[in-house]
């Protein structure tokens, strides 16, 4: 059974912070986040924005989702 949410290389940290760069760059403030960077990150299909269901999920909804995620992970440490 798997015990790591993500490769040892890349942190979790790490990735949330090329997502504020690139937020802060698309609001138009200072930010490290440049084209190249954008590109090579979009070119292995890395996702910007995560989506939110929203509080209005039902329990059990959230339950299956994590039900399913264990079944294709191994593990309910979900990133």
């Amino acid at each position: 059974m798997a015990t790591q949410t993500y490769h040892p290389c890349t942190p979790p940290d790490w990735v949330k912070d090329q997502r504020t760069q690139y937020r802060l760059r698309r609001e138009g403030k200072q930010s490290s986040m440049k084209n190249e960077k954008i590109r090579e990150l979009e070119a292995i299909g890395f996702v910007w924005v995560l989506q939110a269901k929203g509080p209005h999920v039902k329990w059990e909804e959230r339950l299956a989702q994590l039900k399913a995620f264990k079944e294709e992970h191994g593990h309910t440490n979900v990133p």
